[in-house]
């Protein structure tokens, strides 16, 4: 009889977090309140970092009052690992 031996690989979980915004009122455009969220959700994220020396530039974002300064197009997928 033959037996193949199968290497189990550790598997490794990551959080993920999701967004859900109701944006009412006129005082903003939706789309400036949008930039808004995602500028606090760049901040909670580098308060959660603050202990590394050096962030990725990728979240190196004005803070939300300055959402005017701050272009969506910037934004794309990138990674932070620190072992």
């Amino acid at each position: 009889m033959n037996y193949t031996t199968t290497h189990l690989q550790p598997t490794k979980s990551y959080p993920t977090y999701q967004l859900y915004v109701i944006a009412v009122g006129k005082a903003i455009p939706p789309a400036d309140v949008l930039k808004i969220c995602i500028l606090e959700t760049l901040r909670w994220l580098r308060s959660r970092l603050w202990e590394f020396p050096e962030l990725p530039e990728d979240i190196r974002t004005p803070e939300p009052p300055n959402y005017t300064e701050f272009q969506t197009a910037s934004l794309h997928s990138f990674s932070f690992d620190a072992g």
